[in-house]
């Protein structure tokens, strides 16, 4: 059944929800609604539309009343004059109509506007259409600058990104993605969660559950990482989980990722064989995630920093993202092991514990699939992840002859 997306504000009333029209033609039957006081989000509720204000919010409270009890106030903020100096990389490729809505979105974050910079990096495009885009939205924002990523691969276009930043942060967010207004301020304050914090992630929630193929990523485990504020390091804020550090998808995606610039170009970007566009399909973030971990750095998660993403529509869109982040799950390990042979011993002992996270239907992984999940989803995820190690050699040839 399709849902209508919606958010709801607890700070005052809640609005009365109205069904949309859906897929078809035909109105929303039920919504799948995000609560929120001020910019923390607190969970979701699934409700019948329509649905009144009083009533919205009756259920909001006997769903997640005690969230609502745990909530802060707002957070202050720091003054304007003390913000750091954000860049925003988007890496693209032949997409101006999903890059325009994720333009709109950073440019409006409620951000110092004379502390942000925005960078496409268009990515071997096929075409002119990204960078007319982009100097028509610059016409109006000098915030905004377009560079050329010559190399193929959503890796080498970060780190084309990173090279030409003036961020003391730099930020990422891909261009099927629509920031919240927070999304920024929300990012930057993850930093002062503790002062060794090199990594901030936020929470991704779906733009639409209008398709099976949509819900079933969510079934899938989607990008959400859940609502707390969390620390993550090989130290005190190790946690308690026996695969860490070789599970860093737990911190969130690099769909909604922000660095210290200096850490960032300390562990060496991204490696340019991972990721979109090369043979090993995916993970670039993942593997980056479990670079800065290993070498004792310390990543934060901060829910407050919500992107809006677009999942797949269609099962076989659906079967081939799985597929290829099985391929790049694969390639990162590789990856790993060929950077630092000594990571055999760490892996090896983690066996047992991750072909349980992979396969049984009782992991955490698995949990929230139900008995309609397409066993296809869970083989072609399965299949990529052996292909892995091959694509990631592969890879490296490849980009040896691009340089």
């Amino acid at each position: 059944m399709p849902r209508q997306v919606e958010q709801c504000e607890l700070s005052g009333p809640p609005p009365a929800i109205r069904p949309a029209i859906g897929p078809g033609g035909a109105p929303y039957a039920r919504a799948r609604v995000l609560a929120r006081l001020h910019s923390r989000p607190l969970g979701f509720v699934d409700v019948a539309v329509p649905i009144e204000s009083a009533a919205l919010r009756q259920t909001i409270e006997a769903q997640l009343g005690d969230e609502l009890k745990r909530s802060d106030p707002a957070e202050p903020r720091r003054p304007a004059a003390e913000v750091p100096f954000v860049s925003v990389v988007i890496p693209t490729r032949d997409r101006p109509e999903l890059l325009r809505r994720t333009l709109d979105s950073v440019l409006a974050c409620d951000y110092p506007a004379d502390r942000l910079e925005v960078l496409v990096a268009d990515n071997v495009p096929s075409d002119d259409g990204t960078r007319s885009l982009v100097d028509e939205l610059a016409r109006g924002d000098e915030r905004l600058s377009y560079l050329l990523a010559p190399r193929p691969g959503s890796g080498p276009a970060r780190n084309d990104g990173v090279a030409r930043a003036r961020g003391e942060i730099v930020a990422f967010v891909d261009d099927d993605a629509v920031a919240d207004r927070h999304w920024l301020a929300e990012l930057v304050a993850g930093f002062d969660a503790a002062h060794c914090v090199m990594c901030v992630t936020g929470l991704v929630v779906a733009a639409e559950l209008d398709t099976w193929a949509q819900q079933l990523f969510e079934e899938y485990g989607g990008f959400g990482k859940g609502f707390e504020n969390a620390l993550y390091d090989l130290g005190a804020n190790r946690p308690p989980q026996a695969m860490f550090p070789f599970n860093p998808g737990m911190l969130g995606s690099g769909n909604n990722v922000a660095f210290r610039a200096d850490a960032l170009r300390a562990l060496g970007g991204y490696d340019p064989a991972l990721g979109n566009g090369t043979p090993s399909r995916s993970a670039e973030d993942w593997e980056l995630f479990l670079r800065l971990l290993r070498r004792g750095f310390t990543a934060a998660y901060r829910p407050g920093a919500i992107v809006h993403h677009r999942h797949r529509r269609e099962l076989p869109e659906l079967e081939s993202q799985l597929h290829d982040y099985g391929v790049g799950l694969g390639a990162a390990i590789t990856r790993t092991v060929v950077h630092d042979p000594g990571a055999v011993l760490e892996i090896a002992r983690r066996l047992p514990t991750a072909a349980y996270f992979l396969l049984s239907s009782r992991s955490s992984k698995n949990r929230a699939q139900s008995g309609s999940y397409p066993r296809e989803l869970r083989r072609a995820e399965l299949a990529g992840l052996v292909r892995g190690p091959a694509a990631y050699l592969r890879s490296r040839r490849a980009g040896r002859s691009h340089t």
